[in-house]
């Protein structure tokens, strides 16, 4: 997602969310919310992505979402400095079946790298994966038990 400061009224998502020359970088998706009210902060799906997913509907009528199967939070500094580690997103759940679990991926596990770039958050993962297609290959570099580790995992299409 793309973080912007841009006024977004509620219920307005959806509009184009330009840069200082006119060149469209987004879609407007989301607001920031807080108890009272707006918090003045808009998110935008990038152009990008919102391109291939208008691709995938032309053609096939419907949208492949690429699926991990982990769900996690960004690791917090202490916990990173505890394990000697820079940041990474510490996976929290691993699906049954999904490609994480068959590859090997554990709850507890941290990511540190995807195909050698590094993770310092639980966002940067998800924004990685998106850019996949079904069927690639990433080599996910996780932090368990004190020791470095590298596991493939094949990614699959998520079903409902």
């Amino acid at each position: 997602m793309i973080q912007t400061d841009a006024p977004i009224s509620p219920g307005s998502s959806g509009g184009a969310l330009v840069d200082s020359v006119g060149n469209v970088i987004g879609i407007t998706t989301a607001i920031g919310v807080t108890e009272v009210g707006a918090s003045g902060l808009g998110f935008a799906t990038p152009i990008d992505i919102a391109r291939d997913v208008a691709e995938q509907l032309l053609t096939t009528g419907h949208v492949v979402h690429v699926w991990l199967g982990v769900r996690g939070e960004d690791l917090d500094a202490a916990m990173a400095k505890t394990l000697g580690i820079v940041g990474g997103a510490l996976v929290r759940e691993v699906s049954d079946g999904s490609p994480a679990d068959l590859a090997g991926v554990k709850a507890r596990d941290v990511i540190t790298s995807l195909d050698g770039k590094k993770v310092a958050s639980i966002a940067d993962v998800v924004v990685n994966v998106r850019t996949r297609k079904v069927g690639d290959q990433v080599k996910v570099g996780l932090w368990r038990a004190g020791r470095a580790h590298t596991i493939t995992v094949t990614l699959k299409e998520r079903t409902s």
